[in-house]
């Protein structure tokens, strides 16, 4: 990147319209005196007061906000050397100067640098230019910009960026570099080089809204693409599902086909059996039907014997009935004359024995 110093930078007839600044303690904000609209926002409330004063009527415009990545709750540490206060923790920065100290920490309402942006109604179509001195944070609230609309609002940003990081997780130069590029601006210039930070200009590529415009095009298309693919394993895992659903299906068919199979050969052995069953009971049937129509005419012969047998034996009755009475009179009969007999044989015994006398 070519080295170059900001006196330069806003002497050249490049004019800006809007101007945004993050952090102010490092600015000298007389280079923007010629610019329409300033917005300054800092965390240091007695240092934004001190800069109305001096640049009343002039288009800047001040708000005390401490900008994150994120509207969050955030600690707020305050050092002896103002433009190191930051919401991020302090590593390498003490072993860069030794007398560094902690004045004060407390939580702030942090908020995001699109919600910040969203209040300023920026146009996208003005001459706009971004500010960033955010120590510690600078590569977050960058990539959270070019993470929102907002990404493309500007025609240049100016970014301080760390020689070497002094915060925790702190990013390098070279990674905000590939980030921007990445979004379609390109490193220009190192406008300040200190010990610790240097100034780092970008610009936003002429094409970046037809590159913008065709990535979101390809964003599209490969969303769809992902969606298609997506769902084309979707389907497959399903197809799988279904077919491994299937196989088991058949294999429980199999099993069923078999067990049927079984069960037809028993059925039909059944059958055969019950055939020939029912055969011989046909068979018995016949043979039990002509034992019947003997049985029957040896009944009609027995019946018709046995009123034969009946009918004499009604004769016989009666004629025993009439023997009975016959044998009665005779009995009466025999009775009168056994009767008359002892009669004529008193009558012999007395003429007897008259006639012995």
């Amino acid at each position: 990147m070519i080295k170059t110093n900001m006196e330069s930078f806003f002497q050249s007839d490049y004019q800006f319209q809007t101007v945004v600044i993050l952090g102010a303690t490092y600015t000298n904000l007389q280079w923007f005196s010629n610019c329409e609209e300033i917005h300054v926002v800092d965390a240091n409330k007695e240092l934004l007061d001190t800069l109305e004063i001096s640049f009343l009527d002039k288009g800047f415009h001040f708000y005390n906000v401490v900008v994150g990545k994120e509207n969050s709750q955030k600690e707020f540490t305050e050092y002896n050397v103002s433009k190191y206060n930051s919401i991020a923790t302090g590593a390498f920065l003490y072993e860069l100067y030794p007398g560094l100290t902690i004045i004060d920490n407390h939580i702030v309402s942090a908020k995001s640098i699109s919600s910040l942006l969203s209040t300023f109604k920026l146009d996208e179509d003005r001459s706009n230019l971004l500010l960033i001195d955010l120590p510690g944070i600078q590569f977050q609230v960058i990539n959270s910009l070019m993470s929102s609309d907002f990404r493309h609002y500007f025609k240049k940003i100016l970014c301080y960026s760390p020689n070497k990081p002094l915060y925790e997780n702190e990013s390098n130069t070279n990674s905000l570099v590939s980030l921007l590029e990445k979004h379609s601006y390109d490193s220009c210039s190192i406008l300040r080089e200190d010990d610790d930070y240097s100034l780092v200009e970008f610009t936003l590529n002429k094409f970046a809204k037809k590159i913008s415009t065709l990535q979101s095009e390809h964003e599209e298309k490969y969303s769809l693409l992902e969606s298609i693919v997506d769902s084309v394993e979707k389907s497959k895992e399903s197809l799988l599902k279904e077919n491994l659903e299937l196989k088991s299906n058949l294999e429980r068919f199999k099993l069923d086909l078999n067990e049927l199979k079984s069960i037809k050969e028993s059925v039909t052995q059944e059958k055969s059996n019950l055939q020939k069953k029912y055969s011989d009971s046909e068979q018995q049937i016949k043979l039990l039907n002509s034992e019947l129509k003997k049985a029957r005419d040896e009944t009609d012969e027995m019946h018709s014997f046995l009123q034969s047998i009946s009918e004499r034996l009604n004769k016989k009755s009666l004629e025993n009935e009439n023997l009975s009475k016959l044998n009665k009179c005779l009995i009466k009969r025999v009775e009168e004359l056994e009767k008359v007999i002892k009669v004529i044989e008193f009558e012999f015994n007395v003429i007897k024995e008259s006639l012995n006398g």
